[in-house]
């Protein structure tokens, strides 16, 4: 489909998906911390098992459209019309079976309030599907200027009515509420930001499923792996432990894979366009690596430090059950610092069918614990378990990166983790001193302290071991460039050499 070439210099191109990606998080950050003020952890259980068996339904009949246009550089208007129409259907079949399964589902989970937001939610699922195809190409042109106004604008949407609603009605339904506004605001938001008129269409169905079946199989993978911990707790657990483990996983998500995410958003298009370049593909995903773990291993590490002092100051008295999850939940961002842009590397490759292996693989690594430890396991236990069975997988996407690409070398891999690493150690150390040192300190005093502290801490480490190692280029030296000078390192990192 002809689209309007990109006009940004790459750079700034970073900074916009940057700002998306950390502007929506705020947002979602912010919305949680008023919401675990305004409603109860019973609230956010319920809430929580609905989106799951929604986001459930909706995986097991994705077939992944947006990524095979991504991926197809000569993709016409016969391919987003399809993907359009495939799309749209998928999720009218996920919304009829959310409906007529509403009840057998609140049965089966023993919270009779699904029978009731079910529905809803199904509705919201299909109002989604009817968004704009054409907006694909902000992320395909990386027009990540147009990529930040259509899923900012939507997020805010869905902020100010669900905060809104809660302080009128102080449920769980003014969290059905948001979702089902924000879904209808990114509807008309799309049409409104691009020009494109989809239309039905089969016309090629075929092509879209040979390159998708794959990613069907990774999605419902991927899904379960980030969900299946939370389905075994709402199956053994009150709802309102349920609701503290939602939260808890929120917020062990911003500083791990949602602090880094805006790079594996440029990544994927940009390893797609380089696969016939190895040394380049190489530099890339090296420079990524580095990023991901400069940043990923401390913020992941100190935050299980301090969950107890995050829980009590920000969620308050109501989640002290969160702490204990927070903490092994948070270490999860340091395996995904590590193996994050390798799943994207292997995407880009086409090597989805590896990846839904990867994924199934893990699955079954927790299931298998899981069902063994059933009777023993507890929320805390299961949050642990997710987190080992992460770090197996980790292992295999390394191999096979290995095997796909003989450029990559354990030593590669090293040198860009090991700096992170050790200066991660040290900041835990140091930490662990400090909060000795000023024990009399309490409440939000306390835990400024210790951030400052710790992120000082981890700075002159990181400086220090970089200097050492004779300033080698890398994810220290772009940080480092004055005024971002250096295009040349940037340039690499987002794939514009």
């Amino acid at each position: 489909m002809p689209t309007e070439p990109s006009t940004l210099h790459p750079f700034h191109g970073a900074l916009w998906t940057l700002a998306l990606r950390w502007s929506d998080r705020l947002i979602g950050f912010v919305s949680t911390l008023i919401l675990a003020r305004l409603l109860l952890p019973d609230d956010f259980g319920v809430y929580a098992l609905a989106s799951i068996m929604v986001g459930l339904a909706d995986v097991l009949l994705d077939l992944g459209v947006h990524i095979a246009l991504i991926q197809d550089r000569d993709a016409q208007r016969e391919d987003y019309d399809t993907a359009w129409t495939l799309r749209v259907l998928q999720s009218a079949l996920a919304a009829t079976l959310l409906v007529a399964l509403a009840e057998p589902l609140a049965g089966l989970l023993g919270e009779p309030r699904l029978g009731a937001l079910l529905p809803w939610l199904a509705l919201a699922l299909l109002l989604g599907s009817l968004e704009n195809i054409g907006v694909v190409d902000f992320q395909k042109q990386q027009r990540f200027d147009r990529d930040f106004r259509f899923f900012f604008s939507k997020r805010l949407v869905g902020f100010v009515l669900t905060i809104t609603l809660a302080l009128m009605l102080r449920s769980y339904w003014a969290l059905a509420a948001g979702t089902l506004g924000q879904r209808l605001a990114g509807v008309v938001l799309s049409y409104v930001l691009h020009s494109y008129r989809p239309r039905l269409s089969w016309r090629r169905a075929h092509k879209i499923w040979i390159f998708s079946r794959w990613i069907l199989l990774q999605n419902v993978g991927v899904y379960l792996e980030q969900r299946l911990d939370k389905i075994l707790v709402g199956k053994r657990e009150p709802t309102a432990l349920v609701g503290a483990y939602a939260v808890a996983d929120e917020i062990a998500a911003m500083p791990g894979t949602e602090l880094l995410a805006p790079l594996n958003r440029t990544l994927l298009p940009a390893l797609a366009a380089r696969m016939h370049e190895p040394a380049q593909v190489r530099e890339m995903y090296l420079l990524a690596l580095s990023m991901q773990c400069l940043l990923g291993f401390p913020a992941s590490v100190g935050l299980a430090m301090v969950a107890d002092r995050v829980v009590a100051i920000l969620l308050g008295p109501n989640w002290t059950a969160a702490i204990a999850l927070l903490e092994w939940l948070a270490l999860g961002g340091v395996v995904a610092a590590m193996t994050a842009s390798g799943r994207y590397l292997l995407l880009a490759a086409g090597r989805s069918r590896a990846l839904a292996a990867i994924s199934w693989l893990q699955i079954a690594v927790f299931l298998a614990v899981a069902i063994l430890g059933f009777a023993h396991l507890t929320a805390t236990g299961i949050a642990a378990l997710r987190v080992v069975a992460g770090a197996l997988a980790g292992i295999v996407i390394l191999v096979l990166l290995f095997k796909r690409f003989p450029l990559l070398s354990i030593g590669d891999l090293m040198r860009n983790m090991l700096r992170p690493a050790l200066a991660t150690a040290v900041m835990a150390l140091g930490l662990t001193g400090l909060e000795a040192l000023i024990a009399e300190r309490t409440g939000l005093m306390m835990l400024s302290t210790l951030v400052v502290g710790g992120v000082m801490l981890y700075v002159s480490a990181a400086l220090g071991l970089w200097i050492i190692a004779g300033r080698p280029d890398g994810a220290e030296r772009i940080i480092l460039s004055s005024k971002f000078s250096d295009r040349r390192c940037i340039t690499r990192l987002i794939g514009k050499v």
